[in-house]
């Protein structure tokens, strides 16, 4: 379609140069975009400032991968740990919505960068191509800054507040607006005040730390400790960066250490200290009910972490969490915070801890038996599936991972991870279509890392398209990827939930594509094992699939038929 040209006279390079520069000088490198009509000037402006284009099917698709990239990149650096996505106005901003919401809830720090309705559209609704009643609004729902600039400085701002939050205070998305009439050339008199619009502008990113006496609220939480026999510490998302800490101190105060699905691998799995991310077996609430303490270290505690709506707790709570205002939520009346990132905190509070003392009663065997049973207990319907993951996956493998059965249920809890950022899933929001997308960031983010991704028949449909993405950035960077789908014959976890109400299950049958079929339109490989995810003879077969898919450049589908209850 042709619009018109509505720069007026140049001024000088337009809004999608500003863009570009901005992000090349806080070491941005990669961006997932689609083109489109009123983004075109950007798209080109991003690419001739040298930053890679890594194009998707799908906006939401981009917002995925960019969320993957800013997770990995986020603990691993040297890159800014954020990750940005260029999309076109209207429809094409809205697509990524979800992905941005799913980034808001998991805390990563995504960028979207749109253009939007011209400087010089009235207020009442034109019928212009993809006008919309409030662009900046409706994505301003979904982030946690949103801006519309209308000059370099305005881009600046907006830019510089989404990676400093990034490296310094809570990671989240936010999204910066360009006029389209402003993306290419910024005219003369300027047609919009200067700076971000004060009607949509979101300046300033709720949640990072307060103000605090830092050496009172270290010298409270380690007296909260000092004397306490049986202590559990939860790690969340927010110690990535804290790995050797949050080490020290289970050692020192001879712990359990539990984490969030965000927080795996914070403490290496094969740690006999380390119970996993269990948070919502019943024998961990129990464990945390009946403890002397618990120390939780970047973690809300939320529903999507323990699957109850309020976990109980013991008197004596320690958090220490970036989020000032986690003091009260989900452990209200009995907390003492320290407030800041745990990368600083943390050291802080280990050294006003005395050195270790024995604490015979600490970590009883029966504790680590209990709990990895039950895990063992709800994950047998992919127990083949499982050893033969097990056996192939090197340590520092990624994982990505949609909201499918054989995620949740099996391979949270019984496929070990060693490193933070290895095992990447879309809680809390609770997206699916997550894992394929999610493996293209991944690859880009950590091209010397295997990647793996593992999704249900179900959720892989909602994305299937960026089969052909993760094909294309996977032969350019000479690796090979396994993808791993599990199917069930449709929405599987819905079903069971029908059955659990005792109703009929309704509109959760899907008929299974011809997979060899579907990898092959997209250029990729299939391999079908002959036994089901519960079977033993499934471990062998699968194990050598992936081994095979890591071996060649390019993408390997790997579709296993999931044992039935």
């Amino acid at each position: 379609m042709t619009v018109p040209d509505e720069t007026g006279p140049a001024a000088g390079p337009g809004l999608g140069s500003a863009v570009a520069d901005a992000l090349a000088r806080h070491g941005v490198d990669t961006v997932f975009a689609i083109p489109g009509t009123h983004n075109l000037g950007l798209v080109t402006a991003v690419a001739d400032r040298g930053l890679r284009v890594v194009v998707t099917r799908h906006e939401q698709g981009a917002g995925y991968a960019a969320d993957a990239y800013a997770r990995i990149t986020g603990v691993a650096g040297p890159g800014p740990g954020v990750g940005v996505l260029v999309t076109t106005t209207g429809p094409g901003a809205l697509n990524a919505a979800a992905a941005l919401a799913q980034a808001w809830s998991d805390s990563s720090a995504t960028l979207l960068v749109a253009p939007g309705m011209p400087t010089t559209k009235p207020d009442l609704p034109t019928g212009r191509l993809h006008e919309m009643p409030d662009q900046t609004a409706a994505i301003a729902a979904c982030v946690d800054g949103a801006w519309r600039a209308h000059d370099a400085a305005g881009v600046d701002a907006a830019v510089a507040a989404v990676v400093t939050r990034a490296r310094t205070g809570r990671p989240r998305p936010g999204y910066l607006e360009l006029p389209l009439d402003l993306v290419d050339s910024v005219p003369t008199p300027a047609a919009a005040p200067a700076g971000p619009d004060p009607t949509h502008a979101s300046p300033a990113l709720t949640g990072s730390a307060a103000t605090t006496d830092e050496p009172r609220a270290v010298r409270a939480a380690a007296a909260a400790l000092a004397d306490r026999e049986r202590v559990v510490v939860v790690a969340g998302g927010g110690a990535r960066r804290a790995a050797a800490a949050v080490l020290d101190l289970a050692e020192r105060l001879d712990a359990w250490v539990v984490t969030s699905v965000n927080g795996r691998g914070t403490v290496d799995e094969s740690d006999p200290r380390v119970l996993g991310a269990v948070l919502h077996l019943p024998s961990v609430h129990r464990l945390l009910r009946d403890c002397d303490a618990v120390v939780v270290v970047g973690c809300e505690l939320a529903e999507s972490d323990t699957w109850v709506e309020r976990i109980e707790l013991p008197a004596t709570v320690v958090r220490l969490d970036v989020d000032a205002t986690m003091r009260e939520r989900n452990a209200p009346g009995h907390t003492v915070l320290l407030p800041g990132r745990a990368e600083v905190t943390l050291p802080l509070l280990l050294a006003e801890l005395p050195e270790r003392l024995p604490r015979p009663t600490a970590l009883e065997p029966a504790v680590a038996q209990q709990v990895r049973g039950e895990a063992l207990t709800r994950s047998v319907r992919w127990r083949g599936l499982l050893d033969g993951l097990r056996d192939a996956l090197p340590a520092d493998t990624v994982v990505t991972a949609d909201n499918a059965t054989v995620a949740y249920y099996a391979a949270q809890v019984a496929l070990p991870v060693h490193s933070a950022s290895s095992y990447l899933f879309p809680t809390g929001f609770g997206t699916l279509g997550w894992a394929v997308p999610a493996a293209v960031g991944a690859v880009c983010a950590a091209p010397h890392r295997p990647v793996l991704a593992l999704a249900g028949d179900g959720g892989l449909m909602f994305t299937v398209a960026e089969l052909a993405t993760l094909r294309d950035v996977a032969v350019a960077a000479g690796v090979g990827v396994p993808v791993v789908v599990l199917d069930n014959g449709g929405y599987g976890e819905i079903r069971d939930q029908f059955l659990g109400r005792g109703e009929r299950p309704v509109a959760v049958d899907l008929t299974a594509p011809d997979w060899p079929a579907l990898a092959a339109a997209f250029g990729a490989r299939c391999v079908q094992p002959t036994a089901h995810s519960g079977d033993p003879a499934c471990g062998p077969q699968v194990a050598d699939a992936v081994r095979a898919a890591w071996a060649q450049p390019g993408v390997t589908l790997v579709a296993v038929r999931e044992t039935r209850p």
